[in-house]
Parts: structure tokens; C-alpha cells; sequence
């Protein structure tokens, strides 16, 4: 065969070879590219799946924390608040007959009922915070929580910072100066709020013993510490917690909440009575 015939040819047989093999290698490339298709579908139904365990749990803890707290409600109204009343009824009986000392007695009750009573709803709701905002309310939690732990408490609130997370701020804050009281042994506790770019940035740091890593998750795991259910609510608002401490050197609790929230979050931000969030560029609504 001549070269004349002979090169056409194999120049039509390199042709269709490079054919055959880029079909090939496109095959494999399609194949490759819905394999990886259907490791992101899986990874993302996946996903959904644990999220929506993840859901579930915290929607289980919030209705276990709020049966928690009817149940120490109940507890306060009738083992206390209700007992005392009863004393101060007897009391008052006592003193019609002539005992005038028994109308001493039911007196400081009545004061000592009072009292609870008042502490009970600060617990539920700070009324600071219907009147003074987010500042108001955490210096009132930090005089109750310093008075009843022994230490001093000092509140930092940032005007910027302030209408954004603050029921979720109180809550966690409030948790945190009881972790201080209980079990911190601290003389000085410091509560901040600041704004940053994209964050708003709540920390909470006292001067007391403090405690080593391995310490911090045995605690954690046993329940010492309330900073579990408070890393779940800061994690439903897009936020994170970490928690910076060694034996002797005191506690830092930083928790990072974005700076625009959600709607979610707006709606459980929102002081009772408030007007809802106007939409983006319109202005809010008169009360």
C-alpha cells in the first residue's frame, strides 16, 4: 500500500480514535459528575435529617424548660407563698383575740410573702425592661444575682447593641451570673454588651477559681453548669458560645449573636406590646 493511501488512513483512524476516546472520557465525566451529585443530594438530605432531629430536641427542651418552670412556680405559690399567708391568717386571728404580739408575726409574713412573691416575677420577666431597655434590665439582674451571690456585679451596655437579641441577652445573662453565684466563689463579675460589625457580643467574666477544660466538661456533663441549655439557644439564633478559663485565673463567657437577626428571633426579641419589625426600607409603625 502507498504512503499516499496509507497516511489518510491512519490519519482517519487517529480522528476516529481521539472520537471514541472523547466520548469516553465525557461518558466518564458525566458519570463522575452525577456521582457527585448524588454525594451532595445525600449530604444534604442528610443534613435536613439531623436538623430536623436537632429541631425536634430543642423543641423538647424548651417544653421541658417551661414545665420546669410551672412546676417551681407551683412549688413557690404553694410551699411558700401560700403557707405563709395561712400563718399570717392564723396570726391575724390570734391578734383579734388579744395576743397583740401575733400581729407582729403576721406582719413580717405578709412583708417575707411579698418579697417572694416580687422575686418570682422578676425571675419571669425584669419589669426594667418594659421601662429602662436592655441596660436597665441587666443591672437589675446583676444587683439581685451580686446580692445573692456576695459579689460585686458591673453592667457595660452599648447603646447599639441594645434592640436586637435582648430577651435571649437577659436570659443568658441571667443564667450566667447564677453560674457565678453557685459556683465560680468570685468576689467581681463584669457584664458587657457591645456591637461589632457583624455581631453583637455579650460576655460575662468574673474573678473567681475558674476551672480547667477537663473540669469544664465533666461539670457540663453532669449538669453543674447551665451553659448547655444557653449554647442551644445561642445556636438556634445563629450564634456561638465559648466559654475561656483555667484553675485560678476566673471565667470568660463570650457569646457571638448576628448583628441582623432573624425573623424568628425578632419575634421572640420583641418586648410584649411592641410594635412589630417594619420591612427593610419602610418606616416603623406608629405606636
Amino acid at each position: 500500500m502507498s504512503a499516499a493511501v496509507l497516511i489518510p488512513l491512519l490519519v482517519g483512524a487517529a480522528l476516529a480514535l481521539g472520537y471514541l476516546l472523547g466520548r469516553a472520557a465525557a461518558g466518564r465525566g458525566a458519570s463522575d459528575e452525577r456521582e457527585l451529585l448524588l454525594a451532595r443530594e445525600r449530604s444534604a438530605r442528610a443534613e435536613a435529617q439531623r436538623a430536623q432531629r436537632q429541631s425536634r430536641v430543642l423543641a423538647g427542651e424548651a417544653l421541658g424548660a417551661e414545665e420546669t418552670v410551672r412546676r417551681r412556680i407551683s412549688e413557690i405559690l404553694h410551699d411558700d407563698a401560700l403557707q405563709t399567708l395561712l400563718a399570717a391568717s392564723q396570726d391575724i386571728r390570734e391578734a383579734a383575740e388579744g395576743q397583740p404580739e401575733a400581729l407582729e408575726r403576721a406582719s413580717e409574713a405578709l412583708e417575707q410573702t411579698i418579697a417572694r412573691l416580687r422575686e418570682v416575677v422578676f425571675e419571669l420577666h425584669p419589669i426594667a425592661l418594659e421601662y429602662g431597655g436592655l441596660e436597665a434590665a441587666l443591672k437589675a439582674i446583676a444587683r439581685h444575682r451580686g446580692r445573692r451571690g456576695q459579689y460585686q456585679a458591673r453592667v457595660r451596655v452599648a447603646p447599639e447593641a441594645a434592640g436586637i437579641h435582648d430577651l435571649l441577652l437577659i436570659s443568658v445573662a441571667r443564667e450566667l451570673l447564677t453560674n457565678v453565684a453557685k459556683h465560680a466563689g468570685a468576689g467581681a463579675a463584669l457584664v458587657s454588651v457591645a456591637r461589632g460589625e457583624c455581631n453583637v457580643v455579650l460576655q460575662v467574666s468574673d474573678d473567681g477559681r475558674g476551672m480547667s477544660a477537663a473540669d469544664r466538661r465533666l461539670a457540663l456533663e453532669r449538669g453543674h453548669i447551665g451553659l448547655a441549655s444557653s449554647s442551644e439557644r445561642v445556636a438556634a439564633a445563629g450564634g456561638e458560645l465559648e466559654v475561656i478559663s483555667g484553675p485560678g485565673e476566673g471565667t470568660v463567657v463570650r457569646i457571638l449573636l448576628p448583628a441582623e437577626p432573624t425573623l424568628a428571633t425578632r419575634r421572640s426579641s420583641r418586648r410584649p406590646g411592641a410594635a412589630p419589625p417594619a420591612p427593610s426600607g419602610e418606616p416603623a409603625p406608629r405606636a
